[in-house]
């Protein structure tokens, strides 16, 4: 009797032992999954830069500038990019996973972020266990990333850089006037043009209702240059002022402060939001000269608008 149950009692010990085995799979996959409100080359561009990524990464350990990040004992370093994804390693110790982030389109502007990796469970079941608790607190650890990327990504003015906006522009009257430079025209060179218009304008009675316009191009191997003046009444063309009319008409405009530097990025980003949603330019992109950058040497302190005419 007693070796009876000492041999169901070893039996159900065996048993209890190996069930966690048999409930293992022999493949191991973990996955997570966010959506998120943001175009899909939006989505890719801004996670193609990993050096932003301290920007929303959920520990604040890593700074900018980081090839590889940590968070929950793991360390995350990004690897081959693939159409629409991009693979991340994930690593613990010696143990190093392959994952890799898909980027999905799904509706109009939105995506699904799948997040996963997978691989072959080990036939020794106490190292198969110690691989189903990594792979549960990897899963967990991607879970909060992925929290964190879905709260940056959901807002616009991270992905450009600044609240890019429609409204309806009130600057129908405008005198304006081209000029040619081998370089980007200088300060001195723009606010010369501003100021002649401005004399112009004093002469013939009129008041300035917002802030002076540019408009630079690079035409081959020099820049030409328009800059305007919105005013409260008509004044006729002359010489190299040019009148023109518009009705009121929708921009799309955004503000950033800051030098040469910062406003080349603003129009590198104005554009990425312009192709990212198919928008179409019903004429030229104008910066608007908020700050007088002929007073204010300091370029840290110029505020600058950003506009393009659209249906």
């Amino acid at each position: 009797m007693k070796k009876w149950i000492i041999s169901l009692t070893v039996l159900l010990f065996i048993i209890l032992l190996c069930l966690p085995y048999l409930l293992i799979p022999n493949s191991l996959r973990v996955s997570e999954v966010i959506r998120v409100n943001l175009k899909s080359t939006s989505a890719f561009r801004t996670l193609l830069n990993n050096s932003d990524w301290h920007r929303w990464w959920p520990s604040k350990e890593i700074k900018k500038g980081d090839s590889s990040w940590n968070y929950e004992g793991f360390t995350f370093t990004t690897d081959e990019h693939f159409y629409n994804a991009i693979g991340i390693d994930i690593q613990k110790g010696k143990i190093k996973r392959e994952s890799r982030l898909n980027i999905i389109p799904v509706g109009i502007d939105s995506v699904v972020l799948v997040w996963e990796y997978r691989f072959p469970a080990s036939l020794n079941p106490f190292i198969r266990m110690k691989e189903y608790k990594e792979s549960a607190a990897s899963k967990k650890a991607m879970y909060n990333i992925l929290q964190s990327m879905q709260g940056f990504l959901n807002k616009p003015e991270n992905i450009y850089g600044m609240n890019i906006h429609v409204e309806l522009s009130k600057d129908t009257t405008l005198i304006s006037t081209k000029f040619s430079t081998p370089i980007y025209p200088s300060t001195t060179e723009i606010y010369r043009h501003i100021n002649e218009l401005r004399i112009y304008a004093r002469n013939n009675r009129a008041k300035e209702n917002n802030y002076p316009m540019l408009h630079v191009d690079k035409v081959d191997n020099h820049y030409e240059s328009m800059v305007a003046l919105s005013l409260n009444k008509a004044l006729k063309s002359s010489g190299n002022f040019e009148f023109k009319r518009f009705v009121p008409w929708k921009v799309l405009t955004a503000e950033v402060g800051g030098g040469y530097g910062a406003i080349r990025q603003a129009h590198t980003q104005f554009n990425y939001f312009i192709q990212d949603y198919s928008l179409l330019q019903m004429a030229n992109s104008f910066e608007s000269l908020v700050t007088d950058r002929s007073l204010e040497r300091d370029t840290a302190k110029w505020i600058t608008r950003f506009y393009t005419p659209i249906p």
